[in-house]
């Protein structure tokens, strides 16, 4: 694994008006889109957009990531993709389930954000060795599905694209998201991987030849 934990200090940031407000308007409809979602009852939950949103400032602050081009995994009702694009990043969201893409499509296009969602998984050509693995270390257990058409057709990008992809993965799904970045992400690129117990946690991959 050529991933390496880098700290950064976020706590003391503070978001400008607009992303506040738009935070505020996209947790109160995703609240109101989990009513009664069976997924929603197997402990689905939005991720925390404001820790979410200061450590990107800080990001860009700190120049620690090598450009601006940022990529959400699995991007949801697109909050984090969106909160992305209105920092400055050029911004996309990769989302399998359709009614939460129309949802993070609605969303941006409501506050006028440029960011683009597109439909399928985020896993690319060539991963199913990793994606097996996956499979046999949990016993079957893994929640990311795999069998839709990979996005990045439709984005004429490729994973090595984005300099920053975040993703808030099942505990389960986050050794395959790990092994996912190192295989496919550029070179000194950044990964942020959100966990309600322990918070964001942000990874670089390692420079090439380091």
């Amino acid at each position: 694994m050529a991933l390496t934990e880098v700290q950064v200090s976020f706590e003391e940031v503070t978001l400008p008006s607009e992303v506040e407000d738009f935070i505020v308007d996209a947790d109160k409809r995703v609240a109101k889109f989990l009513v009664g979602k069976p997924f929603a009852e197997k402990g689905y939950v939005a991720c925390n957009h404001r820790t979410i949103a200061k450590a990107l400032i800080a990001i860009q602050r700190q120049g620690l990531s090598a450009g601006a081009t940022f990529c959400e995994w699995g991007s949801g009702f697109g909050g984090v993709a969106s909160i992305a694009a209105m920092l400055g990043f050029e911004s996309y969201g990769i989302e399998i389930n359709p009614e939460l893409l129309q949802g993070s499509i609605e969303l941006a296009d409501d506050y006028g954000i440029e960011v683009e969602f597109v439909d399928g998984s985020f896993i690319p050509d060539g991963a199913d060795d990793l994606v097996d693995q996956a499979y046999m270390e949990n016993e079957g257990d893994v929640t990311l599905e795999t069998h839709f058409a990979e996005a990045y057709q439709d984005l004429e990008l490729e994973v090595s694209d984005f300099d920053i992809i975040f993703v808030f993965p099942w505990p389960n799904d986050a050794p395959l998201i790990a092994n996912l970045f190192d295989r496919y992400a550029s070179s000194g690129g950044l990964l942020l991987t959100f966990n309600d117990f322990s918070g964001l946690k942000i990874d670089r991959k390692s420079f090439a030849g380091s």
